[in-house]
């Protein structure tokens, strides 16, 4: 959710409170139509039942209580602006247009019009109309806190920090109770890496309006930043005592779990994450890769799956993927996902090879020799990728390769060998030569190389040949 977007959904609410209370005040020292209007015949000022009826999540019974209260002068600019800055915080932006129409056909340059006309321009998605309405208020009313505020968001959703540093703090000059400006400026910090200053910032927000979840989600995260994983965990799940709902609060969280080895806690929350959402992709990600570290490879599979239909184009996936499949001896699944990834990195022979390998474990020989062939005319002549597809669909090739192997003096392309070596001994069914090369790849391991983790979990799972056993 854009940073924008997530602080006008939870905060509007406040926002509206602001600018009923400020145009209470504005109203009651204006004129005596207003002092008329604010002095109702209940012991409860109906600012302030408005506002408790608004925070306590009735809104329509809000805007009868403003209708109630300022019933005796509907058309002045003060009752106009009042009730669209309440129809802005309840959603009614239609409404909300008309109303504040008619405060403006009064005050055309009034600034806190011209701001209710830019949360409504938000609202909408008309993203230029909105700062331009917020720099015009800047501009006739420098020290208007709110307008700043919102005007520093929208510089840090488009990366102009440096314009958003500067109206925060300028927001926070004017107004230093400014939850919108504290909350944004954390958020800037903690984008900046600042984590101590984020921290001071979030601190702030978090006092001002302790029932805002991203203030504790940011806060968090600036914690994680300066290493202190409990305190962001306490801070996320905070988050998520306050808004159970939001997908990103598990994921965030199971992230933190996950990087302290609490394994199980991480897959509790990366599981409520899929539950929350089952159609989005990245928690189907993460219980992937802890199946996969947990060698549950059909539950990697089975996740790896329910990522590609959902992202079909998260390339990430796709190498872990297709090994989690041939390790699961989905081959076919496998072949076409070491496809995907090839087509993303075509400098990566070894998926080509994978591919084909892959087709040769389906059972799908006369496919993967025609393949091989074929990727004999594009594949390098003077690596062992291309002897290794000419090993597959030429016989006796081995041997040649073999002693060419023995030659070679740079391990990591000598193992990297060994392993496809390996993979051909194993499709042929010689278990005593394809245990022989795997060990080698297992024992002289490449550190990340998802062939030293193939080899690793076949030589595992398989356990030594009958031919090593006598």
């Amino acid at each position: 959710m854009k940073p924008i977007i997530r602080m006008m959904e939870a905060a509007l609410a406040a926002i509206a409170m602001l600018l009923l209370f400020s145009l209470f005040i504005t109203a009651c020292a204006g004129t005596k139509e207003a002092e008329k209007a604010v002095q109702p015949e209940v012991e409860i000022p109906p600012y302030e039942s408005i506002s408790s009826l608004l925070v306590a999540g009735k809104p329509e019974e809000a805007l009868e209580a403003f209708e109630k209260a300022y019933a005796n002068d509907p058309d002045s600019f003060e009752t106009a602006l009042l009730r669209s800055g309440l129809l802005v915080s309840i959603g009614k932006t239609d409404e909300a247009k008309e109303a504040l129409k008619t405060a403006l056909e009064k005050e055309p340059d009034n600034p806190d019009a011209l701001f209710t006309g830019a949360l409504i321009a938000g609202l909408d998605g008309e993203r230029n109309q909105e700062k331009a309405l917020l720099e015009s208020v800047v501009e006739k009313a420098p020290d208007h806190g709110r307008a700043l505020a919102a005007l520093g968001e929208l510089y840090m959703e488009d990366k102009e920090y440096d314009k958003a540093e500067d109206s925060f703090e300028k927001s926070i000059e004017a107004e230093p109770d400014n939850f919108v400006a504290r909350a944004g400026y954390g958020n800037l910090l903690l984008r900046q890496k600042k984590y101590e200053e984020s921290v001071e910032q979030l601190d702030k927000a978090v006092e001002a309006f302790p029932n805002y979840p991203f203030s504790y989600v940011d806060r968090g995260k600036a914690k994680a930043g300066l290493g202190d994983t409990q305190d962001a965990i306490t801070d996320l799940s905070k988050a998520i005592e306050l808004d159970p709902e939001h997908y990103w609060h598990y994921i965030d969280r199971g992230k933190l779990y996950l990087y302290r080895g609490e394994i199980e806690r991480a897959k509790a929350d990366f599981t409520s994450a899929k539950k929350i959402d089952p159609d989005y992709f990245l928690s189907y990600v993460y219980l992937a890769g802890i199946n996969s570290d947990e060698k549950n490879w059909s539950g990697a599979l089975a996740n790896y799956k329910a990522t590609m239909e959902r992202r079909p184009d998260y390339y990430y996936a796709y190498e872990p993927a297709a090994t989690a499949a041939f390790l699961s001896e989905d081959y076919t699944w496998a072949a076409e996902m070491y496809q995907k990834a090839y087509e993303n990195e075509p400098d990566e022979h070894g998926y080509a090879l994978m591919h084909g390998i892959s087709l040769f474990e389906a059972g799908k020989e006369q496919e993967a020799k025609a393949y091989f062939r074929e990727k004999m005319g594009t594949l390098p002549r003077d690596t062992y990728y291309y002897d290794i597809a000419r090993t597959f669909v030429e016989r006796g090739y081995d041997g040649y390769l073999v002693s060419k192997l023995n030659l070679e003096k740079q391990m990591p392309l000598k193992i990297r060998a060994y392993f496809y070596l390996g993979l051909f001994y194993r499709w042929a069914g010689s278990d005593t030569l394809a245990n022989r090369y795997l060990g080698e790849v297992r024992d002289n391991a490449l550190f990340g190389m998802f062939e030293t983790e193939i080899a690793e979990n076949l030589l595992e799972k398989e356990g030594p040949s009958e031919d090593a056993k006598n």
